[in-house]
């Protein structure tokens, strides 16, 4: 089950400057219909700003999770929610998997799909 990821308007505070160029950037990756994952020098040409503010506004997005690095091709980005089929799920932690193994059993079909 994936955590509840906030959406990016929640996150970017457009009373400053770098809000601004933040909501451009996240606008050309998020509603443009063509494109699911966009390039860093896409984006820049799209939004007007340089490749490297483009780059940290990206990475500093990637840290809280609402923006998602190509698995193959890492110069390609896209929103979270454009391409949510394609995230993996996320894998239970140690403590969850004691949890069921001690309720249901280590050879139970629970602690099977868990256990490698």
């Amino acid at each position: 089950m994936q955590k509840k990821l906030p959406k990016w308007y929640e996150l970017v505070d457009n009373t400053k400057s770098e809000g601004e160029i933040e909501s451009k950037i996240f606008i050309a990756l998020c509603r443009n219909p063509k494109w699911l994952w966009r390039s860093v020098g896409a984006l820049s040409k799209e939004t007007g700003v340089e490749n490297i503010i483009v780059e940290e506004v990206l990475y500093k997005y990637y840290k809280a999770g609402i923006v998602v690095q190509h698995n193959r091709n890492t110069d390609q980005w896209a929103y979270w929610e454009n391409v949510k089929n394609e995230l993996p799920e996320e894998q239970p932690t140690l403590t969850e998997i004691d949890k069921i193994v001690r309720i249901h059993g280590r050879f139970s079909k629970e602690a099977k799909k868990l256990i490698p």
